[in-house]
């Protein structure tokens, strides 16, 4: 079997920042689409056994495969003596979507528990940085690592794909070629505001 590159991504929030993409592959990045991710990332919170798939086309960068989970922020993620999920300053429970980007189509790969395990013990320290921040600063970059597989492989919850026109790759403005349903977008009408739904869909 050979070797599959990733690169972890987190969409979150904290007490003065809304909704963003938190860190992102050092590629997009690079590419000033980090954005992306935060506009393609959705779906209500997961549970342990199930993760969402979704397949973007048409990125500048190339085509691209997000496997990703929403979970709640724990507070001891940011201090050891504070249990409960964390809350923003109006006192909405915070989640994190999280998970992995790939280069290319990947339906066929396996996912499981332990790999996302491993991949939030590394985010959750992105997550801490990002927690002080009190304004909009650039993702924090990842960098490739190589998926393990071994586990029991976690069930794919597939989101309709992801296309960016070629009309709008500049400003990486998107259309969705399959009808979302409500579950899907969920979370963006949940958790952003309507200004930052509004961003997002500039």
């Amino acid at each position: 079997m050979s070797e599959i590159q990733s690169w972890r991504f987190l969409v979150s929030r904290n007490q003065f920042i809304d909704y963003r993409t938190v860190v992102a592959p050092d590629f997009m990045c690079q590419a000033n689409i980090a954005s992306l991710l935060a506009k393609a990332a959705e779906g209500d919170r997961t549970n342990d056994d199930t993760i969402y798939y979704r397949e973007i086309h048409g990125s500048k960068v190339c085509d691209l495969t997000i496997i990703y989970r929403v979970i709640e922020a724990q507070a001891r993620d940011i201090n050891a003596e504070i249990d409960g999920v964390l809350k923003d300053s109006f006192g909405r429970e915070i989640y994190l979507i999280e998970g992995i980007v790939l280069k290319g189509i990947k339906l066929s790969i396996s996912i499981t528990f332990e790999t996302l395990e491993l991949n939030h013990q590394q985010l959750i320290n992105d997550y801490r940085n990002f927690w002080e921040w009190v304004s909009p600063q650039p993702s924090i970059l990842s960098e490739v690592t190589i998926l393990e597989g071994e586990g029991n492989p976690l069930k794919y919850r597939p989101v309709p794909e992801y296309v960016i026109s070629s009309l709008s790759s500049k400003s990486e403005k998107s259309n969705i070629t399959s009808s979302s349903n409500p579950d899907q977008s969920s979370l963006r009408n949940k958790f952003y505001g309507s200004s930052l739904l509004t961003m997002l869909n500039q």
